[in-house]
């Protein structure tokens, strides 16, 4: 192969890889970029800070779950010392 037929090849190359122009790719690049720059935004905001979404809900559920086991403590207790003084 000659020195001209590798400089077109590369030419070819670089303005296309799999059929595709090389601008058409370097859009597609930017664009993914951008939408993974906005994904890791939101990823941030839902589990980073204690005033995220998911700092939030998370302690709402904690809450709920303490309630609940308080709750049922109680009635426990309370089934045990009705049953006991019965007997």
């Amino acid at each position: 192969m000659s020195i001209n037929e590798l400089l077109k090849f590369n030419l070819f190359y670089e303005s296309y890889v799999n059929g595709e122009p090389i601008d058409l790719i370097n859009e597609k690049a930017d664009s993914n970029q951008a939408l993974r720059d906005e994904l890791d935004n939101k990823m941030k905001q839902l589990s980073a800070s204690t005033s995220s979404i998911y700092y939030e809900h998370r302690k709402e559920l904690d809450h709920s779950i303490h309630i609940n086991i308080l709750l049922t403590i109680l009635a426990t207790s309370l089934l045990y010392y009705s049953f006991s003084k019965l007997m």
